[in-house]
């Protein structure tokens, strides 16, 4: 039984959420989360497993390789022929190339493929389930179209029966007090089961 008011939780002294049976006892309420390449990179991880990213590196390197082999044959030609304005200039484009290409490596673009601009979730939670708004797209999500939920450290993973998955980051989760650990024990308590990631 709920004994307190179901308002959402923000800044102004309101108590923080601190379980699904308190959560429970505000829904309606709607919440915004933040989706960014950092978000899409952990479910790319999160999919296909450290195994992958050992083989997304190689191949980076290997589909990549024509282009640094090009230039350093370029180089060669040029110093050989004395055209050092020629060198300077291959030279240039290969570390912007690289600079590129490195920058691309270490923000995940090379394991999804296509870097995610950050974008705002508007998500409601309702006693019959999640209402998931994003780009003007609305997805009513039962508790019934659930299958199980996934909580890492600082996100929750829901994976849908149409084999879709819901993404709740806890950075910049709004409002103020609501973790995804609530919401995770909202969704065991609609019969929304839990699998635990191995060590």
């Amino acid at each position: 039984m709920c004994l307190t008011s179901a308002q959402p939780s923000s800044s102004s002294g309101d108590p923080a959420v601190t379980g699904g049976e308190a959560l429970k006892c505000r829904l309606p309420l709607t919440c915004t989360a933040v989706l960014d390449n950092e978000v899409d990179l952990q479910f790319w991880l999160l999919v296909h497993g450290e195994q992958a990213i050992s083989k997304m590196r190689g191949d980076f390197w290997i589909k990549n390789s024509p282009w640094y082999a090009g230039f350093a044959l370029g180089l060669y030609a040029s110093l050989e022929a004395r055209m050092l304005f020629v060198a300077c200039v291959i030279l240039t484009l290969a570390a912007s190339l690289i600079n590129y290409h490195w920058q691309q490596h270490k923000a995940g673009k090379v394991y999804t493929g296509v870097g995610l601009a950050p974008q705002k979730v508007v998500i409601e939670l309702h006693e019959s389930g999640i209402t998931e708004i994003d780009r003007l797209v609305e997805s009513r999500l039962p508790w019934q179209s659930m299958r199980r939920w996934i909580l890492t450290r600082d996100i929750l993973f829901v994976e849908l029966t149409n084999t879709r998955w819901l993404i709740i980051p806890q950075k910049k989760l709004e409002p103020e007090g609501l973790t995804i650990s609530s919401i995770a024990e909202l969704l065991t308590l609609n019969g929304v089961e839990q699998q635990v990631l191995a060590a």
